[in-house]
């Protein structure tokens, strides 16, 4: 599941592709340093992921049903006006 999320990131993304295509030749510290470089995107990924699960657990017990719905709906519109922007190349 982490791995799916992270591999949905398009930063992550770019900067993997960018790392695997910017390795010239394979050398042992090439390899350490792409090694050290997934296991730490790995591990900030998975943290940021457990924070966000646990701050919206805390939330879902917390919220009543109605503020719950409103901020679903906010989420929701804002991801749909951020992607509307990215499509329409206003970033």
């Amino acid at each position: 599941m982490v791995l799916g999320l992270t591999l949905l990131n398009p930063v992550t993304v770019t900067y993997f592709t960018t790392l695997i295509l910017g390795m010239k030749s394979v050398s042992s510290d090439n390899l350490s340093l792409a090694f050290l470089f997934v296991a730490g995107a790995f591990l900030a990924s998975f943290s940021w992921q457990t924070l966000l699960a646990s701050v919206s657990g805390l939330a879902h017990r917390r919220f009543s049903p109605r503020l719950q719905m409103v901020t679903f709906a906010v989420g929701n519109l804002m991801i749909i006006v951020i992607g509307i922007v990215i499509f329409l190349g206003l970033i």
